[in-house]
């Protein structure tokens, strides 16, 4: 399966699905992909881009694909709706030649649900979730109309088992894991299908490709975890291990590329790992609301991550949220890797192809690592 994505702990998270069902994996980052012969994951790198752009990209990467014969089978976006995924989707429908898109955004699996076009948490609204705080992409509505923004095609809203309009982005009601499977079960050549996690399990089961793989457990060694995250849930998951005594280095929300603040921070990774079998590298609270912060920051925790491995022998790097992962990669100049395991939903492992580098292990900001030190 071909199947691209706007973010790399995305494209991971469905390269781990793939890899469960029994599939040889690579997933690439880049928007003109390189021959292999197993399924592909591309991550375009889109969800930060204004939506021009992305759909540019998206069109590029199709292309790409068309030169090898190839034609993706499904676009993964983001499970709340960051980013451009308005103008991603169109830019697939143009460039496959279609008129609809079955969107599915949403994982009834995690408590995420989308009904009559509002999207809930756990039966919270969005906006009234920690998704309102994400200081890159903030939740300022519920509405999944909204959030797409405008665009070409109409955007409507639809039961599982309502009628379909021919030409439309149908935005797919899910409250539970029969309705996404009902969804696959309608999916059809003649439309798109798009969205997260718990649609394209649901496709592949319409295929007969189910979990079977079981992931090995989690090599023992020296780990960083990087997390470049806002969630709560995260924040939380840091104070508790450093309550624990886990090393904690938290780089200032004033640093930047090649500043002090990075070069005292990768210093105190390798004295806390020369102590420690595991340390974690974050950014200091609160997140700064300066709009070009998020990725000011997100480069400046790349460096100091990436230092890390060339001062200790970093056997796992372990990188939370997509934004963080792919600028950390781009600085060790790993652009393939392979999927060697996935230890729970959403948690990956990955192995660089053609490059000595650490095992990379990586997991969405929103999800919760479980026991990954164990």
């Amino acid at each position: 399966m071909i199947l691209p994505a706007d973010d790399l702990s995305g494209a991971a998270e469905v390269a781990g699905i793939l890899w469960s069902a029994g599939g040889e994996v690579e997933v690439q980052i880049g928007r003109e992909p390189t021959p292999t012969t197993g399924d592909l994951v591309i991550d375009t790198e889109t969800r930060g881009l204004p939506p021009a752009e992305a759909a540019r990209v998206v069109r590029e990467t199709c292309a790409g694909l068309a030169r090898q014969g190839l034609r993706l089978d499904f676009k993964k976006v983001d499970s709340v709706l960051r980013g451009p995924v308005r103008a991603e989707v169109e830019a697939a429908l143009e460039a496959l030649d279609l008129r609809r898109c079955i969107l599915l955004p949403c994982n009834p699996s995690r408590g995420r649900t989308l009904e009559g076009g509002h999207y809930r948490v756990h039966g919270v609204p969005l906006h009234e979730t920690e998704f309102a705080a994400d200081p890159a992409h903030p939740a300022r509505t519920s509405s999944a109309f909204e959030l797409l923004g405008p665009g070409e095609l109409p955007v409507v809203s639809a039961g599982p088992g309502d009628a379909l309009p021919e030409e439309a982005i149908v935005l797919a009601d899910a409250r539970c894991a029969a309705d996404v499977a009902a969804w696959a079960a309608r999916a059809d050549p003649g439309s798109l299908s798009a969205g997260a996690a718990d649609f394209l399990q649901a496709l592949l089961a319409r295929r007969g490709m189910v979990p079977h793989r079981a992931s090995e457990p989690m090599p023992t060694g020296l780990r960083l975890l990087v997390s470049g995250s806002a969630s709560a849930t995260s924040r939380a998951a840091i104070d508790q291990a450093e309550a624990s005594g886990t090393p904690v280095v938290r780089l200032p929300i004033t640093a930047s590329e090649g500043s002090p603040e990075v070069r005292r921070a990768a210093q105190a990774i390798a004295e806390a790992l020369s102590a420690s079998p595991w340390a974690i590298l974050c950014i200091a609270g609160p997140h700064c609301a300066e709009p070009a912060a998020p990725h000011r920051l997100e480069q400046a925790l790349a460096e100091a991550a990436a230092a890390a491995p060339a001062s200790v022998p970093v056997d796992q790097l372990l990188l939370e949220g997509g934004s963080t992962a792919a600028a950390t990669l781009a600085r060790l100049g790993l652009r393939r890797l392979r999927v060697v395991g996935q230890p729970a939903p959403g948690i990956v492992r990955l192995r660089a192809i053609g490059a000595e580098a650490p095992e990379i292990v990586t997991k969405p900001g929103s999800y919760a690592w479980g026991a990954p030190f164990g």
